[in-house]
């Protein structure tokens, strides 16, 4: 929407509302924002130390209950153990 907003408006015929008019006058700000938040949203779901591997649905690993990483052993097992 930041870039291409005004073409998709008009290709659906939608009348821009007056925040999107206001947001579309501040491009750098809202990218600025958006990139802020984006990263510190991102850096917050990744530093829960979780990693979990699923198999057809099924945690075949989890970080959080193991409190280590999983050995490439480990997940390769699963897999053939699944295959059988």
């Amino acid at each position: 929407m930041l870039f291409a907003g005004d073409w998709i408006l008009h290709q659906l015929e939608i009348t821009p509302p007056q925040i999107y008019k206001q947001i579309m006058g501040n491009k750098v700000v809202l990218f600025m924002i958006v990139f802020v938040v984006g990263n510190n949203l991102l850096s917050a779901m990744t530093t829960t130390g979780a990693f979990e591997v699923y198999l057809d649905g099924n945690k075949i690993f989890s970080k959080l209950e193991k409190g280590r990483a999983p050995q490439p052993t480990e997940i390769l097992d699963a897999i053939n153990a699944k295959k059988d």
